[in-house]
């Protein structure tokens, strides 16, 4: 936490948060044990950003190949990129919202507010916001890669290298086709399972 901010949590007020429900693009992915027979496996990948140098040769509206987390894909330049010059390209999730920082707030603070489904989200205020600016939540997602032969509404299997271990899977959206990736929202961690009164008696000899 930046020095002269307190790190107590700000309860974000229900004017304060827009939620920008499907606009974000992202779906939901549930838990499994493992890759049911119908299912794609499909590579997943945490958020990550590329830097890349444009060619002499590259001309507006161009596509760009570049090396991926699991290969070469083509990405779409800014509209402003010019030849020669130094873009970056970020793959992962849209946000789910936007939260106005409310007053007395300020970087490294947290918001906390809860979504729809009942679950408590904690968002920080990130550098050079001031009460009043908007900024953006992303949701707890991994990017996943549309496997050959996969299509709209076909269920894929993966699991989320980098983060919370174990599996899961979740439908292929709208405008996706092979080799293209899209967002999916990880499910709330599963609560451990009570280890139960004999494990405590074994714990105390």
């Amino acid at each position: 936490v930046p020095q002269g901010h307190s790190s107590v949590p700000l309860q974000a007020s229900r004017l304060a948060v827009l939620h920008l429900g499907n606009q974000g693009e992202t779906v939901n992915s549930e838990h499994i044990s493992g890759p049911s027979r119908g299912e794609f496996s499909a590579f997943a990948t945490l958020p990550v950003e590329f830097t890349m140098t444009l060619s002499q040769e590259y001309k507006p509206g161009d596509l760009v190949v570049i090396k991926g987390p699991h290969g070469r894909m083509q990405v779409q330049p800014p509209d402003d990129a010019e030849p020669g010059s130094v873009v970056r390209y970020r793959l992962g999730p849209r946000p789910d919202f936007e939260i106005r920082v409310p007053p007395g707030a300020g970087p490294g603070q947290e918001v906390n507010f809860v979504r729809h489904d009942g679950v408590e989200v904690c968002a920080t205020v990130p550098d050079g916001m001031l009460p009043g600016d908007i900024f953006g939540v992303m949701p707890p997602a991994v990017m996943v890669l549309v496997p050959e032969g996969a299509e709209l509404g076909d269920i894929v299997a993966f699991q989320a290298v980098g983060g919370p271990i174990g599996w899961y899977r979740a439908l292929v959206p709208p405008g996706m086709r092979p080799g293209r990736y899209f967002a999916a929202r990880l499910p709330p961690p599963r609560p451990e399972p009570s280890r139960g009164w004999w494990a405590e008696v074994l714990d105390a000899l």
